[in-house]
């Protein structure tokens, strides 16, 4: 599947060449010839420094352009995270390691029941052992990578299912809580219009079309 992946994927400036596919004559391992990222640094190991905003905003459409090139081609990367994200020598970013990637399954349909992709990145539905998901869960894990740009921090969280459900489920409850008040107008009616009068509403994309 991650040969498969990377193959379809060619040509895009964010995400991981594939240059070819080598078995071992005598094990009959696969191994995957990917391109040459001088310095070979994830993202993760730039959290020394916070960047700026305006940097931070061009990282991420780098990152949301993959995912949209990866799920326009059926696919789910799964396991987006900083240490997923090369950065090259000029500051370009490579989205990699699609070990974890799947075929999107139609609608009604789960996908295999084990978990999948790193504890601090999984969105609540995951979590929660709910096997319907979707290319969702792979924009929950960019949005947590925005977070960790933002603070130049980590990510950082209980180490078990049960009590990080609940840590991620009250950050949810807060970030609704502001995005609904702070955008609330003396003739707002209600709080759930803010909701259902933005069908399109995306964090990520909000933050990264602002100038």
């Amino acid at each position: 599947m991650e040969a498969g992946c990377l193959r379809a994927c060619r040509g895009h400036p964010s995400i991981i060449e594939i240059d070819g596919v080598a078995v071992d004559p005598k094990t009959g391992d696969v191994h995957l010839v990917l391109e040459l990222i001088r310095g070979g640094l994830s993202l993760r190991d730039y959290f020394w420094r916070t960047p700026s905003e305006d940097a931070i905003r061009e990282m991420m459409r780098q990152l949301i352009g993959a995912a949209e090139k990866v799920h326009g081609l059926g696919f789910i990367h799964r396991d987006i995270k900083s240490d997923n994200i090369l950065v090259c020598p000029l500051g370009e970013l490579k989205l990699c390691d699609f070990g974890s990637a799947t075929r999107k399954k139609p609608d009604g349909k789960p996908h295999e029941a084990y978990p999948v992709g790193t504890l601090q990145y999984n969105a609540p539905e995951l979590l929660d052992g709910n096997w319907y998901y979707g290319p969702a869960v792979d924009m929950w894990g960019l949005g947590c990578v925005m977070a960790e740009l933002l603070r130049a921090t980590p990510a950082g969280a209980p180490k078990s299912r049960p009590p990080y459900l609940v840590w991620v489920l009250s950050l949810l409850l807060l970030a609704l809580y502001f995005a609904i008040f702070s955008n609330r107008s003396p003739k707002t009616k209600a709080p759930k219009s803010f909701l259902t009068d933005n069908d399109n509403w995306d964090p990520l994309v909000i933050f990264c079309s602002s100038n």
